[in-house]
């Protein structure tokens, strides 16, 4: 498994991610402009506000998945020798992507933990290198190959 693959993985899902409420928008916004004015007036605002209030929690959403893209697109596929934002490194318990926090990520049969940098986890991890150890909610982590 290379750098290279974990980084188009993520960015495969993120892209996923972000047509999936591409298309929740669309559908919204065609709800927002079919919703006509009943006799009942309430009843035509309460569900024009339901919408819209759907409709600013997807676009948050959206942004959210816009950074992460774009902080992804800025990691080089280059080697490390200690963790840092960017960082493939494998553990004695899992592999770990220190870039953007979506999930897990299964690549050749493998699964890889993406981190946000400020999960408590990845600041523990921050800086160390081949053969250091970490300790978190009562589980050491040896450190076994940086990519």
């Amino acid at each position: 498994m290379t750098k290279q693959e974990v980084l188009f993985a993520c960015e495969k899902k993120l892209n996923s991610s972000l047509s999936q409420l591409n298309h929740e928008l669309m559908l919204i916004n065609e709800a927002i402009a079919n919703e006509t004015k009943s006799t009942a007036g309430d009843k035509h605002e309460v569900a024009k506000a339901q919408y819209q209030r759907q409709q600013e929690q997807l676009l948050s959403q959206v942004k959210v998945f816009e950074l992460q893209l774009t902080q992804l697109l800025k990691i080089r596929d280059e080697p490390h020798e200690r963790i840092g934002f960017g960082t493939l490194f494998k553990t004695n318990q899992n592999w770990f992507f220190l870039a953007v926090p979506i999930g897990k990520i299964e690549l050749e049969k493998e699964v890889i933990i993406t981190l946000s940098k400020d999960a408590p986890i990845a600041l523990k991890f921050l800086n160390k290198q081949v053969g250091d150890m970490i300790e978190f909610n009562q589980s050491q982590y040896i450190i076994k190959e940086i990519v």
